[in-house]
C-alpha cells in the first residue's frame, strides 16, 4: 500500500511507531502476512508494537499465533500491559480457545502482573457466552470487584445473554437496569478539533453543531459507494 511505501521511501520502515501504524493498518485489510513481515522490519520493538501484532493475529482468527506471541514476547524481555491482555482474550474469544483464554485470564495478576479490568471481564463474559457456558459467564460476573460500577454486572449479564443467544434474557437485564435507576455511564469519544480535546457522548443531542455534524456525516456516507466495474471507493 502506498502508505507503507512512503515510509519505505523515508526510510522510516523500521521506526516504531510508524511501522506499528503499518501493522495495524493491514491487520484491518486482513493482510496477515503483510503485517508480520512490516512487524519483523521494526527494529526497536516495544510493548505497543508487540501488542499491535498479537491484535492482528487475533483480528484476523488466528488465535493460536497470537498466544504463541506473547509468550515470544516475554521472551525478549518485554512485559505485556492491560491492551495486550485484552488482544490476547479477544483472540481466545473469536477463536474459540475457551480452555486457554480462562488460563490466560486466571494468570494474568501472577504472570503478566496485569489487574483485570472491565473490558478484559466483558471480554470473557462474552467468550463464555459464544461457548453456551452461561452458569459460568454469571459466576464470573459474581466475582467481579466491588470496585466497578453498578451497572456494570447488569450489562455484562445483558451482553452474556445475546452472546449466547438467548435474547430475552437479554431485554430482561436491561430492563431491570431501567427499572431499578442503576446509573450506567454513557460511552464517548474524544476527538482532537484545533488542539481542544472534545467528548462526545454516544445518542447526545445538546451539541449546539449536533445537525451539522449529522449533515457531514450523511456526505460522508453517501461518498462511500463502491463502483462496481472499478472495485473502489469513490468519494
Amino acid at each position: 500500500m502506498w502508505a507503507h511505501g512512503i515510509s519505505i521511501y523515508r526510510g522510516l520502515e523500521a521506526e516504531v511507531a510508524v511501522a506499528t501504524a503499518i501493522v495495524e493498518m493491514y491487520s484491518k485489510c486482513g493482510a496477515i502476512e503483510d503485517s508480520r513481515k512490516a512487524f519483523e522490519q521494526i527494529s526497536d520493538k516495544n510493548v505497543f508494537s508487540w501488542s499491535a501484532m498479537i491484535a492482528a493475529y487475533g483480528m484476523n482468527g488466528f488465535a493460536h499465533e497470537a498466544l504463541t506471541l506473547i509468550a515470544e514476547m516475554k521472551k525478549h524481555g518485554v512485559e505485556p500491559n492491560a491492551v495486550t491482555a485484552l488482544s490476547v482474550l479477544s483472540a481466545c474469544s473469536h477463536g474459540g480457545l475457551i480452555e486457554e483464554g480462562l488460563g490466560f485470564f486466571n494468570s494474568m495478576i501472577k504472570d503478566h502482573r496485569v489487574e483485570p479490568g472491565l473490558e478484559h471481564y466483558s471480554c470473557m463474559v462474552d467468550m463464555l457466552g459464544r461457548a453456551g457456558q452461561l452458569d459460568s459467564a454469571i459466576d464470573l460476573i459474581k466475582k467481579m470487584p466491588e470496585g466497578f460500577e453498578a451497572g456494570a454486572s447488569y450489562l455484562l449479564a445483558s451482553s452474556m445473554y445475546a452472546s449466547g443467544g438467548s435474547f430475552v434474557d437479554a431485554a430482561r437485564m436491561r430492563r431491570l437496569v431501567k427499572e431499578r435507576g442503576v446509573r450506567v455511564v454513557a460511552g464517548y469519544s474524544l476527538v482532537h478539533v484545533k488542539n481542544r480535546a472534545c467528548k462526545f457522548l454516544a445518542g447526545d443531542k445538546s451539541t449546539p453543531q449536533v445537525g451539522e455534524m449529522h449533515s457531514i456525516v450523511d456526505q460522508l456516507h453517501g461518498c462511500m459507494k463502491i463502483d462496481e466495474s472499478l472495485a473502489v471507493i469513490e468519494c
